[in-house]
């Protein structure tokens, strides 16, 4: 859980601005995204193989 007080003189914005800096680095939105559904472990294999083999791709064209 994400807590941001409110320091002395500080704007609503400013806060609004710290509270989502913190929860941008603590990466909780990325874990909420990936666990709003359920997808079976076939398919989430498949996507990280998926992934692995686009870095792979990118780094042999970095490469050359």
């Amino acid at each position: 859980m994400i807590y941001v007080s409110k320091k002395e003189n500080e704007r609503p914005e400013a806060l609004l601005r710290r509270f989502n800096r913190l929860v941008q680095e603590s990466g909780l939105l990325k874990n909420v995204k990936e666990h709003r559904f359920f997808t079976k472990p076939q398919t989430r294999r498949a996507r990280r193989e998926s992934a692995q083999r686009k870095i792979m791709i990118k780094k042999i064209k970095e490469g050359i």
